[in-house]
């Protein structure tokens, strides 16, 4: 089984990849985590490198990194899964389409997205959302930031086309939650993202984005942002 976890940086992706893994295996289910189109390869591994070194996020050479880690994983499909194995991957081709559309890169995202159809699919997708002040709290927190942490906290436009592309992109996936990581601690999360999983029938939303304007507003939200900006690290 494939798990996709989906969301803009600094919305809680590892937290909850970490979470889910570890309540799997307690159950004594097999689990690991994947880091998606980055996680194999030499073109991956000089995606990640320069994605990770501090070097200027937007520049084309990045977007054709990325791009060119998702052709490497079309062309060379990922091992499948064991018999009753989870696999939960953080972010996937939605993520790079989505990040060169919110960049201008026109050709890089056209690239992405005829290869997209030729990559395999995933059993249940949780797209994570964040207030941006929460965001900006966890950019603070951060030890090891990236330019593309710091880039998407410092340029509200960017991030809100980015937030925006992304959940067009995922909207399409099937058994479809969307959880907002500011409002909740993790040990919640993990808890709403397992029930979702094991009975998932039809997508479904739960304390969704719409306070963030994908969906429309959401009463509600205030009481809980401080704390729940300091929760979530990853």
């Amino acid at each position: 089984m494939r798990i996709l976890i989906e969301g803009m940086d600094l919305t809680g992706k590892s937290t909850l990849a970490r979470g889910l893994v570890e309540r799997l295996r307690e159950g004594h289910i097999a689990a690991r985590r994947s880091a998606g189109l980055l996680g194999r390869g030499l073109t991956a591994r000089a995606a990640w490198r320069r994605y990770r070194s501090g070097a200027d996020p937007t520049a084309h050479l990045q977007s054709w990194l990325f791009v060119a880690a998702t052709v490497a994983e079309a062309l060379v499909r990922p091992a499948p899964e064991e018999d009753g194995e989870v696999v939960v991957h953080e972010a996937y081709v939605d993520h790079t389409i989505a990040l060169c559309e919110a960049l201008g890169r026109p050709l890089s995202a056209a690239l992405a997205r005829a290869v997209a159809p030729r990559l395999p699919g995933f059993f249940a997708t949780i797209l994570l959302v964040a207030f941006p002040e929460v965001r900006r709290l966890r950019l603070r927190a951060r030890p090891h930031a990236d330019a593309l942490d710091r880039l998407l906290v410092e340029h509200p436009a960017r991030a809100a086309r980015l937030e925006r592309r992304l959940a067009e992109r995922v909207a399409a996936r099937p058994n479809l939650l969307v959880l907002d990581s500011s409002v909740a601690a993790p040990e919640v999360l993990v808890e709403r993202a397992l029930v979702h999983i094991f009975t998932s029938a039809r997508p479904r939303v739960e304390c969704g984005p719409k306070a963030h304007g994908i969906l429309g507003p959401r009463p509600g939200h205030d009481a809980a942002r401080a704390g729940a900006g300091r929760a979530w690290t990853g």
